[in-house]
């Protein structure tokens, strides 16, 4: 049993010496990567500028797959309350889809003068016909009498 805890023991620190990041081969290989990165960025400036190059030869050449940016004028004002009048002005026509006769409730009356005609401008309160009232005047006078007789 003492001789399976000692290789355990001996294989512990074996393997916590091999983790050590110490090793004198280290920093070469650190140094390796370095210059390895900075060749492959030297590589994509190289690149980019092709690149650009070459998309103004193209433009140059042909106009239509150029990406023209548009110079864009831009002003300011200062903007300060003020008054907001509106006003509208309007003219129509009022047209009757069905034709009335129109009486008065009660007394039967006919239209017998029109103070109006096709397109004038009507006002509020505006005499528009008179009715003829022969018989409300005769009913009037017909009440008047029974109420003389009455007070009599």
């Amino acid at each position: 049993m003492q001789k399976i805890k000692n290789s355990l023991l001996i294989v512990a620190v074996l393997m916590l010496a091999s983790c050590g990041n110490n090793k004198p081969g280290d920093n070469a290989a650190v140094a390796a990567k370095k210059s390895e990165l900075e060749k492959l960025k030297a590589q994509q400036t190289k690149i980019n500028d092709e690149v650009t190059k070459a998309q103004a030869d193209l433009a140059k050449l042909d106009t239509s797959s150029a990406i023209a940016e548009k110079a864009k004028l831009v002003t300011t004002a200062t903007i300060a309350p003020s008054g907001f009048t509106h006003y509208i002005d309007l003219q129509g026509r009022v047209d009757a889809v069905n034709i009335s006769n129109i009486t008065p409730r009660g007394n039967a009356g006919q239209v017998k003068n029109l103070l109006i005609k096709k397109g004038d401008v009507v006002r509020k309160g505006q005499l528009l016909l008179q009715l003829d009232d022969v018989i409300a005047k005769q009913t009037l006078n017909a009440s008047v009498q029974s109420l003389a007789a009455t007070k009599a």
